[in-house]
């Protein structure tokens, strides 16, 4: 990685946090409108219609507005919280600059990409409270909200402990939900193209350029801001109302241990078969590669051989030798039912991690 001095990383690394922090929240996740808020809603409603006693009335709101401070920072918290250092470190817009949002339970070690030295480096990043080093996976804001979670139990307030617990809670559920887009779980870097010139992410933006992948100062992946069908959702939760009562019915599963099978879950889902009859070939991994990784080793890429679409996009794949292309269209169905199915992941991984987090609500 090339070394850059003090001062100049810590004005990238500040610089990338202001970015981050106002552009579209779509550009770095899911939209909260158009998926996190719809996705915890029914998780908190399907939970809810599971049990005649429901754990977490009067925090709903709560918990889901933990879930899009996680991309929308603080604006819609309460002062309280804005004056909390806990949440700060957690919630604020910047730290969303040096706190990616990506998870590959098999890729944690690669913790930083860079880090802040020297004497001007360290005033630069101090001036505007971000942690110092630049974190790929999103191991640390995942630690901190589980550590915050469990520590607002010592509070005395009764209320106050189940505010803060909701507002955690959202947290982790935004952060469990990112990882049903294979984007953030292969991964594939998508976010501000400031980070070109933070250490060797130039390879991860520039080859992107020529198929519009890149929008002004941002890279968008098309699933995270394609809206969840939240009546095709519904109606499958109702018709098997049965099966997701037993998710939260179940013993608890710990917060890391549903957060890693949604993992796997996701990246299972990308090893299915494209429907069509000129598609089954293919599986739907083909929209993604991780076999050239370049100088960062952490990100895999969007795959653009030969002409190949972007996920959405209208296009078409050759075929064995002798057999018709595989073609989409704009907003093809098969790509909303692709993504139906990752949004299904998530709702039922949501369900589980309420189950583990019920005990912390009860009165």
């Amino acid at each position: 990685m090339t070394k850059k001095t003090g001062w100049k990383v810590g004005f990238l690394i500040c610089s990338l946090a202001i970015l981050v922090s106002m552009e579209p929240v779509s550009v770095q996740a899911y939209s909260p409108e158009a998926a996190h808020r719809p996705l915890s809603s029914l998780a908190l409603e399907t939970f809810r219609a599971c049990f005649h006693k429901d754990p977490f009335r009067g925090a709903r709101e709560r918990i889901i507005d933990g879930n899009a401070a996680m991309d929308e920072g603080m604006r819609n918290l309460t002062d309280d919280d804005i004056l909390d250092d806990t949440k700060v470190r957690i919630f604020s817009a910047l730290q969303r600059g040096v706190n990616w949002h990506f998870f590959n339970p098999e890729m944690t070690d690669t913790k930083f990409t860079e880090r802040a030295p020297g004497f001007l480096g360290e005033i630069l990043v101090t001036m505007l409270g971000l942690d110092r080093e630049i974190e790929q996976s999103y191991r640390r804001p995942w630690d901190r909200l589980k550590k915050a979670f469990a520590n607002a139990g010592n509070l005395s307030d009764k209320a106050r402990i189940r505010s803060d617990r909701a507002l955690y809670l959202g947290g982790l559920l935004h952060l469990l939900e990112d990882v049903s887009v294979p984007a953030h779980v292969i991964p594939v870097f998508h976010s501000v193209t400031l980070i070109r010139f933070i250490g060797d992410f130039d390879d991860q933006v520039d080859y992107l350029r020529g198929a519009r992948q890149v929008d002004g100062l941002s890279i968008k992946d098309a699933i995270d801001s394609m809206p969840a069908d939240m009546d095709k959702l519904a109606a499958h939760v109702d018709i098997n109302r049965a099966d997701f009562c037993k998710l939260v019915m179940d013993g608890p599963m710990e917060p890391d241990s549903i957060r890693d099978r949604l993992a796997g879950e996701t990246l299972e889902l990308t090893e299915t078969s494209i429907p069509g009859s000129n598609c089954s070939h293919l599986k739907w991994n083909t929209f993604w590669t991780v076999k050239e990784r370049s100088g960062n080793d952490y990100f895999g890429k969007y795959n653009l051989a030969k002409g190949h679409p972007l996920f959405n996009k209208a296009g078409s794949i050759p075929g064995p030798a002798g057999t018709p292309e595989c073609k989409f269209t704009d907003g093809d169905n098969a790509y909303s039912d692709f993504v139906f199915k990752a949004h299904l992941l998530a709702l039922k991984a949501d369900l589980r991690l309420l189950n583990w987090a019920s005990t912390g609500f009860q009165p």
